[in-house]
Parts: C-alpha cells; structure tokens; sequence
C-alpha cells in the first residue's frame, strides 16, 4: 500500500521517498503491517486528543475559577504580603498578556506576509508556507528559519532562481517584522 502512495503521489508531483520518512519516523517498512501502522496512528491520535481535551478542560477551569484561586491564595498570606504578592500577580497579568499578545499579532503578520509574498512570487502551496511561517513565528530564535526553509523547499520544487526569491522575501519580511513592527507592537 505504502508503493501505490507514493505512485499516487508521484502522479500529482509529489515525490516523497516514503522509506526516507519512515526512516525518520522509525518504522521499517518492510517489517511492519498495515496492522501495526494503523494501530500506532490511532493510538497517536486518542492520545492526541486526549491531551487536548484535558489542556482545554485545565485552561476552562483556571479561567473559571482563577479569581477565586487568587483569592484563597491572599487570603493565605499575612497583610503585607497579600498587598505586593496582589500587586505581582496583577503586574504578571498584565506584562504576561501583553507579550502572548504581541506575540500572536506578529505571528499572524509573518504568516500574512509570507503567505501573500509566496502566492505573488509564485511559490506552490502558498498557503500553508503563509501558516508554517506564522506558527514558526511563535518558536523563539529558530521559528523564522524554519518558517524561510519551508518555503525555500516549496520554491525549490520550481526553480533554484525561485527559492532565491524566496529567500529574499523572508529577510525583507524579517526586517519589516524586527526593525519595524516589533520595537513598537511589543
């Protein structure tokens, strides 16, 4: 089955080397059932959602309850410390969301960016280089490189001159982003 994927694949012009990222993902190919590969993407998959369902229940309960917990802690400590660990905890808030807001708006600004810069420079899948570039955003330090390699690879599948430009159009979204937006929105 995993032949006639990538023969599929292959048709569409989309030439993956399934052995490669079985290689990657530690599976050996030759070894292992249809059988067994299901079973592991299942179980990913429950655990997966399983994980999301408790975060979302853990975020609803602290957002539920936060004002309540943040009471009983006050109502723990002794008079001059509720009033500064009552300041800190409001300070943290504030400075905290501030920064997940920024964050969140420059993300979202790359993405737009790069998803529009692809699109007009011609670069295949544009869309999900505009998503990559914003969600790789949000990792500090290595997130834009990844997000410039991902679309470096799409327009590589072109031409070499292409993934140039590609290139190009991320420094010139980086230095927008850093020298421009940044200093300001953060």
């Amino acid at each position: 089955p995993f032949l006639d994927l990538q023969q599929t694949l292959a048709s569409h012009g989309i030439h993956i080397d399934l052995n490669a990222v079985a290689n990657v993902l530690g599976i050996n190919l030759s070894t292992t059932s249809s059988g067994t590969l299901l079973i592991t993407a299942v179980s990913f998959t429950v655990r997966l959602l399983v994980d999301l369902l408790v975060t979302c229940v853990a975020a609803f309960w602290l957002l539920a309850d936060g004002p309540r917990l943040r009471a009983g802690l006050l109502t723990l400590l002794p008079g001059r410390a509720r009033t500064e660990t009552d300041f800190a905890l409001s300070a943290f808030v504030v400075v905290f969301g501030g920064y997940v807001r920024a964050q969140l708006v420059l993300a979202v600004l790359v993405g737009s960016l790069a998803g529009v810069g692809c699109f007009l420079l011609g670069v295949p899948f544009a869309l999900v280089v505009g998503v990559a570039a914003g969600v790789f955003e949000l990792i500090p330090l290595a997130g834009p490189f990844v997000g410039a390699a991902i679309g470096a690879l799409f327009a590589l599948t072109v031409s070499p001159a292409l993934t140039v430009e590609t290139l190009a159009l991320f420094v010139v979204i980086h230095i927008i982003e850093g020298y421009l937006v940044s200093p300001r929105v953060q």
